[in-house]
């Protein structure tokens, strides 16, 4: 079986209940078209469905890159914030520590 790290709360993560405030006040002052923060194109709806049928939120509360979680952009996609997330993920990888092997042989 593969070591996965423990997932942190999302309290632990940085998105504690002062973000959920600021996507509920981003949400409230949202109108159709908006264009998102990060590509630039309109956000037409603040819901989707997912793959299995379920009602989702398809807008994030975005990051200005290079800022952590201290600085907001704006709504963005889903698809355009998570897609940054995940590049700004594997620029990082092989500058962190590794899990180590149970033994070394």
């Amino acid at each position: 079986m593969a070591r996965t790290r423990p997932r942190l709360p999302a309290a632990d993560r940085g998105y504690d209940h002062r973000h959920r405030k600021r996507i509920k006040a981003e949400k409230a002052a949202w109108r159709p078209g908006q264009p998102c923060a990060r590509c630039g194109r309109p956000i037409t709806s603040l819901t989707m469905l997912d793959r299995k049928g379920r009602i989702v939120s398809a807008v994030d509360l975005g990051h200005v890159d290079g800022s952590g979680k201290t600085m907001y952009a704006g709504l963005e996609h889903r698809h355009c914030s998570r897609s940054a997330g995940a590049r700004l993920g594997n620029r990082m990888r092989g500058r962190t520590r590794r899990w180590q092997a149970a033994r070394q042989w």
